[in-house]
């Protein structure tokens, strides 16, 4: 939980994607406000929400570079990709399906490995 007035920087990831990095501000509600023009507080101090989400503040910004196979963004090439992949059997190519051309571009990309 992050306490109201705290201030400091996130990024958002889902499956390895990277939605923002952005400063952030807690108010009274259970919400955060995006504020590019905040400051840093609190540096290297992480906060968690009901094991759903995690907020970590720092005063730099780590460069990632989006591994596309990486499906449970782990930053690891492993077992548990594959295991998301034949689970959630994604539309991995944008054609609007699950078929072989998503396995097949899956695989390359996975055996490209990652940056």
């Amino acid at each position: 939980v992050v306490g109201v007035g705290s201030t400091g920087q996130i990024s958002i990831r889902a499956r390895g994607e990277l939605f923002t990095d952005a400063e952030v501000s807690a108010t009274a509600d259970p919400t955060i406000v995006i504020d590019p023009d905040a400051t840093y507080e609190e540096d290297g101090q992480t906060y968690s929400y009901a094991d759903e989400f995690m907020i970590e503040y720092s005063e730099t910004i780590e460069q990632w570079v989006a591994c596309a196979a990486d499906l449970n963004g782990d930053g690891v090439l492993d077992f548990f990709d594959v295991s998301v992949f034949v689970t959630d059997r994604p539309d991995y190519d944008g054609d609007g399906g699950f078929d072989f051309f998503d396995l097949s571009m899956f695989l390359a990309d996975f055996s490209a490995g990652c940056p």
